[in-house]
């Protein structure tokens, strides 16, 4: 079940999930909260206490979850999530890299904490992301191998011999773009073919690891941020992602009865999504 906390500013909505939660929690109880928000503020600052087991939320409550997400997908200003699953917090930060807010996971211990900084509190310090598009090429990579190197190439030629004094000039070349461009192309349409070999067999991580470690670094030298902490920030995000992900695709293949390959094609545009995302930067 679902309950929305009473003791949060007007500015800010907040709930707390125990035991099972369906899709008639997001229905009765979170989507009618936060469309009363955004009537009357415009915004949403949005809390999610996870005082659960993440299998005791159903298909219909992450599939409500998402839909919520999407529909106001502009409107979001601080997404706060507590819970005490270390990947939920990874992922609750990493989310920055996505949305137009900020987002950030807290520990159950500090559920007090998220409560002031959804509501915007002035005694809470914000701390901005600096490796937001780093954080973005790891995900993109746990994805789809190629495509974080594709457009962190395409990034590069927009600013070209920003590079050229490093180990990185080679991204900058419109031959290591076309050659990246058509390794996506080819990725996108093997992804979709029964005999591809599974993502998180050893060389399939490995290669997302690279990918993301790659591709974060040549963003963080471009910006003028240590390219090791870039690349090393790069790598994790691939590892996450990679195993999210694929386990995503599979819970949803098998409790929605979709086919594989549109599951698949989903995952692409959100990739794109995400490349969309990098290239603005500047």
């Amino acid at each position: 079940m679902i309950e929305q906390f009473n003791d949060l500013p007007s500015n800010a909505a907040g709930f707390r999930a125990t035991g099972q939660v369906t899709k008639d929690d997001y229905e009765k109880v979170v989507i009618p909260a936060i469309n009363d928000l955004i009537s009357r503020t415009g915004k949403i600052n949005f809390l999610l206490f996870i005082d659960t087991e993440l299998p005791n939320f159903s298909l219909g409550a992450w599939f409500n979850d998402l839909k919520l997400g999407l529909q106001n997908f502009s409107k979001w200003n601080r997404i706060a999530i507590v819970s005490n699953y270390d990947l939920v917090k990874y992922f609750s930060d990493a989310f920055t890299a996505i949305v137009p807010g900020q987002s950030k996971g807290f520990k159950t211990a500090d559920l007090e904490y998220a409560k002031l900084w959804i509501a915007e509190d002035g005694r809470v310090l914000i701390v901005q992301n600096n490796f937001r598009n780093e954080i973005l090429a790891g995900i993109m990579a746990g994805m789809r191998a190629s495509a974080a190197p594709a457009f962190t190439s395409r990034l590069c030629q927009r600013s070209p011999k920003s590079l050229q004094d490093s180990y990185f000039k080679f991204m900058e070349s419109p031959v290591t773009s076309a050659i990246t461009g058509t390794n996506v192309a080819l990725e996108f349409i093997g992804d979709k073919l029964p005999w591809t070999p599974n993502r998180t067999k050893a060389g399939g991580v490995i290669a997302r690891v690279l990918s993301g470690a790659l591709s974060a670094a040549v963003i963080s030298k471009k910006q003028n941020r240590p390219a090791l902490a870039g690349g090393i920030i790069g790598a994790v995000s691939a590892i996450g992602s990679t195993y999210l992900f694929f386990y995503l695709r599979k819970r949803l293949v098998k409790q929605a009865n979709l086919p594989d390959p549109l599951i698949g094609l989903m995952e692409d545009l959100v990739v794109l999504y995400l490349g969309t995302r990098i290239l603005k930067e500047r």
